[in-house]
Parts: structure tokens; C-alpha cells; sequence
């Protein structure tokens, strides 16, 4: 046998090495001795694609770059990038690059609304899917300082010049007024 196959006898048993196993190399194998005959059946199972690394939680300054970073264990993965549930596309504030099994996701001038749960999923055929996740948090965020003004009341509204004082007083006298004349 020649290549990935080879065969080797040890203490009367025979074996059959198949080296770089191959979804095609799943089938019925036969060994014949003589009018001996023994069958089996090789079934190949892909191995499934993982992380190898996977992303982190990031946590930069306002109008910085975020850096999500993650490596599989297969080389041409397709991988999406995701912000919550939306799928994410490559432009001026998404960037994606590859090198080899490793993937990165850029996202350029942070801002508030940039904070939240980045997940990013890989699949590769017939290896399956897994998916990482982690969360952009922005720390030293700024705030906005404005003048606020005084307490200034409207001028179209007029107030009454009479002081509240002259209120209690009035109603003071109508209860008085009252208790005289219900013989309180």
C-alpha cells in the first residue's frame, strides 16, 4: 500500500494505518487471509471548528479604536461580526481583517453608542459553527458642561403684588366670620 495507507502485522494481527483521515475514506474495509474474511465499518466525523482564542471585553476612551480579536482552529472560516443582533458590514467605522486564522474587528472613533455586546460567529464547512462574545465598554467618558441659566421667571406672566401674608389673613377673618354667626 502506498501514500496515506499503509499495513503492518504484529503478533498475528494485522492493522490497516490510514494516515490524514478524509470524510472519502469513510466506507467498508475488508481484511482476507487465506478463507478468512473480517469486515468493518469506518465512519469520519469532521472535527468542529473552535476558538483557539477567543474575544475579550474591550474598554477604551471616547473617539479611540476598539480592537476585538479571536483565532480558530481552521484556516478559511467565514466569520460575521455581530453588534447585539445586528450583523455588522464592513465600512469606514467597521473594519475586518484576516491573517490566517486569526480575525480582528476594528471599530474606529468610539462613541456611546458604540457600547454594548459584540459577538462574532465562525463556520466552515462541514466543521460546523461557534460563535464568541463579548462586551465594548467606554471608560473617562466625557460630559458635556453647559451654562444653565438662573432661575429667571417668565415675563409675561404677572404676578399679583398682594404677599401671601394678606392671603392667610383674609381666610383667618372668614373663618372668624363664620363662628360668629353659627353661634360657635
Amino acid at each position: 500500500m502506498k501514500g496515506r495507507f499503509s499495513s503492518e502485522v504484529k503478533h498475528k494481527v494485522q492493522k490497516l494505518l490510514i494516515r490524514d483521515l478524509k470524510r472519502e475514506d469513510q466506507g467498508r474495509y475488508t481484511c482476507r487471509y487465506q478463507r478468512l474474511e473480517s469486515s468493518a465499518d469506518l465512519w469520519v466525523e469532521a472535527e468542529q471548528i473552535h476558538f483557539t482564542k477567543r474575544i475579550h471585553n474591550v474598554e477604551v476612551n471616547e473617539r479611540q479604536s476598539a480592537t476585538f480579536e479571536c483565532e480558530v482552529s481552521f484556516d478559511n472560516a467565514i466569520v460575521s461580526w455581530y453588534k447585539d443582533t445586528w450583523e455588522l458590514t464592513e465600512c469606514p467605522k467597521y473594519n475586518f481583517t484576516s491573517q490566517g486564522r486569526r480575525h480582528f474587528m476594528v471599530i474606529r472613533n468610539v462613541t456611546i453608542e458604540d457600547e454594548g455586546v459584540y459577538s462574532v460567529i465562525v463556520r466552515l464547512e462541514p466543521r460546523g459553527e461557534a460563535k464568541s462574545t463579548a462586551e465594548l465598554y467606554l471608560s473617562g467618558k466625557e460630559i458635556e458642561l453647559a451654562m444653565v441659566p438662573l432661575d429667571v421667571p417668565d415675563s409675561s406672566v404677572q404676578r399679583p403684588e398682594v404677599p401671601s401674608s394678606v392671603e392667610l389673613e383674609e381666610s383667618a377673618e372668614f373663618y372668624r366670620y363664620e363662628e360668629e354667626h353659627r353661634g360657635i
